[in-house]
């Protein structure tokens, strides 16, 4: 947990936090939106598992974009346009 604190903290600075969600399926949903749009991103996965144990993508895990905070707000739209 520290790590992955320790990640959004330094991303932070130059980053903006565009998409959180715990569905796999969304993730990527989300990310392909992005690659489409010629979008650079940047992932931190936070999981609620046990190290040893292997994602289902049940929703154990939190899936957090993150873009350039100068595409923030393009970013955002593309991800929710339908």
């Amino acid at each position: 947990m520290f790590l992955v604190n320790l990640v959004e903290y330094l991303l932070s600075s130059k980053k903006a936090l565009v998409y959180t969600t715990f569905k796999m399926e969304d993730y990527y949903k989300a990310t392909d939106k992005l690659k489409a749009a010629a979008i650079k991103y940047r992932i931190v996965c936070d999981s609620n598992r046990p190290p040893n144990s292997i994602s289902s993508g049940s929703g154990s895990d939190i899936y957090k974009i993150y873009v350039k905070k100068k595409e923030k707000e393009k970013a955002q739209l593309v991800i929710h346009k339908k």
